[in-house]
């Protein structure tokens, strides 16, 4: 029956299955062989740990012939350090110089990719050096991703890329990067960009003062991610329209209020403080909020003096469940804890852990407290436990227009995905 379908459906039946399970499907017979190959051939992963060892260089050695279905298919490339090498597995005696040739050759055979995951292991020069010559001719990528490891100061070159669609970078969070102005000036040249992740140590200001110094840039983003706010990130923010995605991740420092200009065409918003300070949800937020007509899903952290010991209707838990009936879009609320500013700089995590602990408690106490009449399908997270409305009891006078039907009383409860 199986082999009644065609190619077609056979690939899109392949699509819903987890990667693992192509294999299988493919070792059934040569016709689902070459249906679900593109899909199979489709990402290839190499492992910067194994490529000096027997069966690395077997792997680069195939590659390199350009005869594989990586060749052909192939449009991921995710190269990360992988799992060592083990007391029972062989290590190539190759010379360094031959092994980059036959890496620079394997990666050149791959003619069809469009998106790099790279983690840099600063331990191995040879591949930094092979895989950074080959982005550099990379012309066609459209995403790219890089993470540093931040051990040493590896010299990387990513190169200029005109086809770029998303760029994904992060650094070490405790120190500067050399890989910063390389991608100011990748940012400033990519007039396709549209997605910019950029986290680690504060030390990506300078991007932002020259998105905003040019204002000859055709730079449209859509969204931004980000562990570092900036005035000059902020004001780029409050100049630009048609933000869909933004992440400020532990925001902490810049001028908040210039945050409260944000784009009306926002459809996800993560703003979880780094500390308690006015980037966490409140009433001097709540009308900016509110206007985001089109917003899906928003991520929020709150304040313990916003929280504990104060009447509902100064909560800001409570706040935030009152705005969903503003936003007609929303569908996913998450609200979490922000870290105490007496914890700052703490040497010892267990300040952090009990605040966490006590913020969670309280928040989860104003959540179930809260009651309404206003019906809503939007699903509030507490970490990983979501919480939808459902009746809690019968109440309040008959309906005006339908005598026959009576308003329910609506409260949070916990419920499974």
């Amino acid at each position: 029956m199986l082999l009644d379908l065609s190619v077609e459906l056979l690939l899109e039946i392949g699509y819903k299955l987890a990667r693992s399970d192509h294999k299988n499907v493919r070792a059934v017979c040569r016709e689902t062989s070459y249906a679900i190959g593109p899909l199979f051939f489709s990402s290839i992963s190499l492992k910067s740990r194994r490529l000096r060892l027997e069966d690395g260089i077997s792997l680069l050695e195939y590659l390199a012939t350009g005869q594989t279905g990586w060749s052909t298919y192939a449009k991921t490339l995710s190269i990360e350090s992988g799992i060592g090498p083990k007391e029972t597995d062989s290590v190539s005696d190759l010379p360094a110089d031959v092994l980059k040739r036959l890496l620079a050759s394997a990666l050149d055979s791959l003619k069809g990719i469009r998106t790099v995951v790279w983690k840099v292991q600063s331990e191995y020069a040879l591949e930094l050096d092979a895989i950074s010559e080959h982005l550099q001719t990379s012309s066609l990528l459209e995403n790219l991703e890089v993470t540093l490891d931040g051990y040493g100061d590896p010299d990387i070159q990513l190169g200029q890329f005109s086809s770029l669609r998303s760029l994904k970078i992060t650094t070490p969070y405790w120190k500067a990067s050399p890989i910063v102005p390389q991608v100011s000036k990748i940012v400033a040249d990519c007039s396709g960009l549209t997605t910019l992740h950029v986290s680690g140590y504060r030390d990506w200001a300078d991007m932002w003062s020259t998105l905003c110094a040019n204002d000859n840039l055709q730079l449209r983003l859509k969204d931004i991610s980000t562990t570092v706010v900036t005035v000059d990130l902020l004001q780029y923010l409050s100049s630009h329209s048609g933000i869909e995605k933004l992440a400020l991740l532990r925001a902490d420092g810049g001028n908040r209020a210039k945050a409260d200009h944000l784009a009306d065409t926002l459809v996800e918003l993560a703003c979880p403080a780094g500390y308690e300070s006015g980037w966490s949800f409140g009433a001097h937020n709540i009308d900016a909020i509110c206007k985001l007509a089109k917003l899906k899903t928003l991520t929020m952290s709150v304040n313990a003096e916003d929280v504990q010991g104060v009447e509902p209707s100064r909560n800001a838990v409570d706040l935030i469940l009152r705005a969903v009936a503003h936003l007609p879009s929303l569908e996913n609320v998450s609200i979490c804890p922000a870290s105490s500013q007496s914890s700052r700089g703490a040497k010892c995590g267990n300040p952090i852990i009990r605040h966490h602990r006590m913020m969670r408690g309280a928040i989860n106490r104003a959540l179930l407290n809260f009651s309404t009449y206003d019906q809503s399908s939007v699903v509030v997270h507490l970490g990983s436990q979501p919480y939808r409305l459902m009746p809690v009891q019968m109440a309040g006078p008959p309906n005006e227009h339908d005598p026959a039907v009576e308003d329910l009383l609506l409260g949070y409860c916990l419920f499974k995905l």
